[in-house]
């Protein structure tokens, strides 16, 4: 007997998202979303419905971090068909014929790079394992346990289409039927297709010198503090430019520009809930070592496209 873990028919479709948009709509899913570059940030999200199954498409006009949760009991394929810069999912760098899985115990944490496209796959776990087992017989542990499939090279193009036509069909076709649609047998006619677009091979093991999630980490741990990159790269026992140079591959900003962006998000959710009676712009921002208040409101409005004053205390239908 199945699960129903999502409205079956319910489309989802935002064709221009802001920042705060995407928050408010995260929540559910007990997702945050930061942004990472500077400029206006536009996203779009498209996403359909059966009873174990969510297809999801979005776009994202520049870099974005997204951490959180999903569907307890879901296994989450996660890949891209488009972009200009990196993607990276749970501090690893995924390349385009890559799907990076996610099962129970693991949180979403992917950072991308310029413009990106990509496909989000939710699937009850029980459905998957079973369709999983079905189609190949016997389950390959060893992928399983390294979290990623891959793509065969001459079936990209269709991994990317037949998500993209079960995500038309869905919301185009189906609802315009007369008869309840069948959605175990669509369920597993779409499984089915994709898992014929799998291949599967090892890992070679220790290709990494270090763990590049040490530096995120540390950055991280570090928001407020004035922290010291040349004592870390020692730490680690590797150059600064080394530690540079692998962090901007692996996730396509430097750890100083990524430092940085972390702390302008940080001052601007805590000025949309600041009291303006009570707080100032000046202490939120030396919080986080922003010091010199003019370069800091310039930095922020190219950023933002906003004043940081006007953010202080600002009440949206998003907040």
């Amino acid at each position: 007997m199945s699960n129903i873990i999502f409205p079956a028919g319910l489309t989802i479709d935002f064709p221009n998202l802001s920042m705060e948009m995407m928050q408010y709509y995260s929540k559910q899913w007990n997702l945050e979303h930061t942004q990472m570059e500077k400029g206006l940030f536009e996203a779009s999200l498209k996403a359909v419905h059966t009873p174990r199954i969510q297809l999801a498409r979005s776009h994202y006009s520049q870099g974005v971090m997204s951490r959180g949760e999903f569907p307890k009991g879901c296994i989450v394929l996660n890949s891209y068909f488009s972009s200009n810069g990196t993607y990276n999912v749970q501090n690893r760098f995924i390349l385009p014929n890559e799907i990076i899985v996610l099962s129970e115990g693991d949180n979403v944490d992917r950072v991308t790079s310029g413009t990106f496209s990509g496909n989000i796959v939710t699937i009850e776990e029980e459905l998957f394992y079973e369709a999983f087992s079905t189609f190949f017989e016997e389950i390959p542990h060893i992928d399983l346990h390294m979290k990623r499939f891959y793509i065969k090279d001459d079936m990209i193009h269709t991994f990317n289409q037949t998500i993209n036509s079960w995500i038309d069909y869905l919301i185009n076709i189906v609802p315009k039927q007369d008869i309840t649609p069948e959605y175990e047998k669509i369920e597993h006619k779409i499984l089915s297709q994709l898992f014929n677009c799998i291949r599967f091979i090892s890992l070679k093991e220790g290709r990494k010198k270090f763990q590049i999630n040490t530096v995120r980490d540390f950055l991280h741990k570090n928001i407020s503090n004035d922290i010291n990159l040349t004592m870390l790269s020692r730490k680690l026992n590797i150059s600064e430019s080394q530690l540079h140079s692998v962090f901007k591959s692996n996730y396509g900003i430097s750890p100083k520009k990524y430092l940085h962006m972390l702390r302008l998000n940080a001052v601007r959710k805590e000025l949309h809930c600041a009291d303006p009676n009570k707080n100032t712009v000046s202490e939120i921002a030396w919080k986080y070592n922003f010091i010199h208040m003019n370069h800091f409101s310039a930095e922020y409005k190219k950023t933002f496209g906003i004043n940081p004053s006007e953010t202080l205390g600002e009440i949206t239908p998003y907040k």
